[in-house]
């Protein structure tokens, strides 16, 4: 099953739920699809939407992956909680789905 990771992200109990995180989170973290477009959170400046670590300045980027194959990413120093619990939901969504 093909997860696409804005239809994950744009369920009403799951999106309330991350965008109540991120307004928690002190500094900027935002959730990329595998294309590098914003799926929740601020805009990015263009050279940060790669999907590949950058340069030591760059914010650190969280994979969001099933098996080996990764949908997205999380954006920003702290995002890596955010991307714990969005791997978590795609291992349910694969559980539901399979």
């Amino acid at each position: 099953m093909a997860i696409i990771l804005k239809r994950l992200v744009s369920k009403p109990e799951h999106h309330s739920l991350l965008a109540e995180m991120l307004q928690l989170i002190p500094q900027a973290v935002t959730i990329i699809d595998q294309d590098g477009k914003v799926i929740l959170g601020k805009e990015l400046a263009p050279d940060l939407n790669s999907p590949t670590q950058g340069s030591p300045e760059l914010p650190p980027k969280f994979p969001i992956q099933v098996e080996s194959e990764v949908l997205g990413w999380v954006v920003g120093e702290l995002g890596g909680s955010i991307a714990t619990l969005l791997n978590y939901l795609v291992i349910r969504e694969m559980e539901k789905n399979p």
